[in-house]
């Protein structure tokens, strides 16, 4: 495995789009380089190394040689994607000129023009999957939408220096995601069941919707759940909500019940119980205070 440092990668971009379809179906062969993908709206299935994933707007990942991928949109639902195919170094001009070619088996006299499968000091090992949060999706939607455009309709060679750049960007990006604010590392599927409950809390989500998003058995969610964080689904979730019905009857000048409504507690009566229960006062009452 050829290891790198942070400072010392050099992005090289070897194919990049942006593309909306109503039948996406992505995989499984093989890709030559690493593999970004994005999707921006729509929802589906993935199968990446034997590891099932939802899809859906803020799903992201990146995979590279050797791993298995498939990627398919629910029928008939529009999807977006973007997608990056790149080497983490300088390659050679064969290598480049290889592109996001694919081909079913890896013939001898395609093995050596392919990436090498390498590990960047600092950052968890590639294959990476995760959910980018709802704050940190608009610069990232952005660039990445005007790489695809601007990969397929222009032959500016300066663009390739803001792609280089942007890739540097998304790194900083993920050691900020994958770390807690103390630097120290939380348990990866905690990470990523966080991200989904605070990502969609204003929704009716429920414990075998985050396990199917977080690749595991409900069972096995509910275990480090008690384990990590000595809670259950349903107490992290209504912690999150709390968070957001504070905020919002701080700054907001909702009505208490819209407030509810907004941060998914579809119940009114147990929203002003449990708030009481939680704060010792009903909800318009701490406004007031």
């Amino acid at each position: 495995m050829l290891e790198l440092n942070y400072t010392d990668i050099a992005p090289e971009i070897r194919g990049a789009n942006y593309f909306e379809a109503s039948d996406v179906h992505i995989g499984p062969r093989y890709n030559f380089g690493y593999q970004l993908l994005y999707v921006f709206k729509g929802n589906g299935q993935a199968v990446i190394n034997d590891r099932g994933e939802h899809i859906e707007p803020g799903f992201f990942t990146i995979y590279g040689p050797g791993d298995r991928h498939e990627f398919v949109s629910i029928r008939q639902q529009p999807m977006a994607l973007g997608t990056i195919n790149f080497s983490w170094r300088k390659e050679s001009a064969a290598r480049l000129a290889m592109g996001n070619s694919t081909v079913t088996e890896l013939s001898p006299e395609y093995r050596g023009l392919s990436d090498p499968a390498c590990h960047i000091a600092g950052l968890p090992p590639f294959l990476l999957i995760m959910s980018i949060p709802l704050e940190e999706r608009p610069q990232l939607e952005r660039w990445l939408r005007e790489t695809g455009y601007n990969y397929r309709n222009s032959s500016n060679q300066a663009l390739v220096l803001q792609y280089k750049a942007a890739l540097l960007l998304i790194i900083d990006l993920i050691i900020r995601l994958q770390s807690n604010e103390d630097g120290k590392r939380e348990h990866p599927v905690i990470e990523h069941f966080s991200r989904f409950v605070r990502s969609h809390y204003s929704g009716d989500i429920n414990r075998a919707a985050a396990a199917r998003n977080c690749g595991i058995s409900p069972s096995h969610l509910t275990a480090l759940l008690r384990n990590r964080l000595q809670t259950n689904f349903t107490g992290y979730l209504n912690t999150v909500r709390m968070e957001a019905a504070l905020e919002l009857l701080q700054f907001s000048r909702l009505s208490v019940k819209e407030i509810a409504e907004r941060t998914g507690f579809r119940n009114y009566s147990y929203f002003v119980a449990h708030f009481r229960k939680t704060h010792g006062f009903p909800p318009g009452v701490w406004r007031n205070r």
